[in-house]
């Protein structure tokens, strides 16, 4: 009776083990739905690329990414927030966002086109850098959004617009 009982309780702790490893949790994580952007081609402006990421990375924080931060290297100076989200935006979403700013200098970077067939933007006269942006819209991983990306996609524009406006001022786009 003890050997069997002893077997009895070495099987129910396998059986218990079992159980809990292979018990498989819901992915939780934010899932990428879509990359986008504010504009679709390269923008220039008056002021250099570190000012740039800097003005945008106030400019993320006052917006309500938590996070925003800014760096810069030899050629080049970004502003990046992951993974905020806004009451007025659709439910289920959270955004990310990208700016990365060059010398006006750098042709090859300057020429960059979000969408294949956006103009390439030459570079006017007074031109110090150009920027690009990328939002990255996520789902919240518990809810299951539809498939039309457009419902999605429609809060991107006012947020660039309200990033835009706390980042540049006043502060002229150059064409």
């Amino acid at each position: 009776m003890p050997g069997q009982l002893s077997r009895m309780r070495r099987a129910a702790l396998f059986g218990g083990v079992l159980i809990i490893s292979c018990h498989h949790r819901p992915n939780v994580e934010p899932m990428l739905l879509e990359q986008t952007y504010c504009w679709w081609s390269s923008q220039y402006l008056s002021v250099a690329p570190v000012w740039v990421a800097s003005r945008f990375q106030e400019s993320l924080t006052a917006a309500g990414f938590p996070r925003a931060r800014s760096a810069h290297d030899a050629d080049s100076a970004w502003a990046t927030a992951n993974l905020a989200r806004f009451a007025d935006a659709p439910a289920g979403t959270m955004y990310g966002f990208r700016i990365v700013a060059y010398a006006a200098g750098d042709t090859a970077r300057c020429a960059w086109r979000g969408v294949r067939d956006a103009p390439v933007a030459r570079r006017p006269i007074g031109a110090e850098s150009c920027l690009h942006t990328n939002v990255f819209i996520y789902s919240d991983g518990q809810t299951r959004l539809s498939a039309d990306t457009n419902t999605v996609t429609s809060y991107v524009l006012p947020l660039c617009g309200k990033i835009y406006h706390v980042a540049l001022g006043e502060l002229e786009i150059l064409k």
